[in-house]
């Protein structure tokens, strides 16, 4: 966190220009002048970065220049719809992935399996900008069926049923290589351990396939599954920038787009720690789950 965190504020420091209120042809160089004191622009690189580090240690990311206001409010303001937005996306993923590969595993090179192979291709290959215009074109503008953008109507009392709605085509885009990349990582780990003596002992038994499917096999087949999870959480979180600016949603992402447009420093540095974070402890989760998972490999 300290090396990402570190890398980035000296990118955006060294990056030519400043912040867009000190680029205004209209702003008098003099008021310039005042206002990047004011900021705490006008001391040394290596004094900015320790004042912006003993206040991140105090959870103070400081003030956003553009909105004036502190960046750890606005974060926190727009961090549930980001949340909300990863949360269902990745459980749309997970509740058509396992079920994909499983039955792709199970009825390898049959038409069941092309068809699935052609569909997670579908899904890795598929930018999220344009299938989010084309799920808009087809929903909102031609059927009318589903509101375009924003995470609710405005002007009417917030329900669970207007959300639902905002929320259809954003989950959708942004779940969609989620869903892909898991059910090509569990065919194949399944395929894997169909082929292990212990599943054979399972079916000469007498045990239904499902049982040996999703006792034996599925449970055993899940580490590799599980890094792929964690690998595409951090993705759903900070990767939701292009699907938040598309459809107009109100979070994180698109939070971290106008700070980039704005040369906004504490807000960039501020969702840049944010994700950063989540990397951390998804990769504590994971090995924990390792564990859980395979019982070998819990330390002692």
């Amino acid at each position: 966190m300290l090396v990402v965190v570190t890398a980035t504020f000296l990118l955006v420091h060294l990056a030519p220009g400043g912040p867009a209120i000190l680029l205004d042809p209209a702003l008098d160089p003099a008021d310039a002048e005042i206002l990047r004191t004011r900021l705490g622009l006008d001391r040394p690189l290596i004094e900015q970065y320790w004042r912006w580090l003993a206040d991140v240690v105090r959870l103070d990311f400081g003030s956003s220049f553009t909105f004036d206001r502190p960046v750890i409010g606005l974060i926190l303001e727009r961090l549930p719809a980001t949340m909300l937005l990863g949360g269902v996306s990745l459980l749309f993923a997970l509740a058509i992935a396992f079920p994909l590969g499983i039955i792709s595993a199970k009825y390898r090179s049959s038409w069941i399996d092309q068809l699935s192979s052609m569909v997670t291709l579908a899904g890795i290959s598929i930018p999220n900008f344009w299938l989010g215009i084309v799920l808009i074109l087809i929903f909102s503008v031609y059927l009318g069926v589903l509101p375009s953008s924003g995470m609710s109507t405005p002007g009417r009392p917030v329900s669970v049923v207007d959300v639902a709605q905002h929320l259809f085509m954003p989950a959708l885009v942004l779940g969609l290589a989620t869903m892909a990349s898991i059910a090509k990582y569990t065919r194949s780990s399944v395929l894997g351990v169909l082929k292990q003596d212990y599943v054979r002992t399972a079916r000469a038994k007498g045990l239904k396939e499902r049982l040996v499917l999703t006792r034996h096999a599925l449970k055993n087949a899940l580490i590799p599954v599980v890094t792929v999870i964690g690998l595409w959480l951090p993705r759903m979180v900070g990767g939701a920038v292009v699907t938040e600016t598309i459809f107009s949603w109100p979070g994180m992402g698109r939070l971290a787009i106008s700070a980039a447009f704005q040369r906004d420093y504490p807000i960039i540095l501020g969702v840049t720690l944010v994700v950063s974070t989540v990397v951390v402890f998804t990769n504590l989760l994971v090995d924990l789950v390792y564990g859980y998972l395979d019982p070998r490999i819990r330390l002692d």
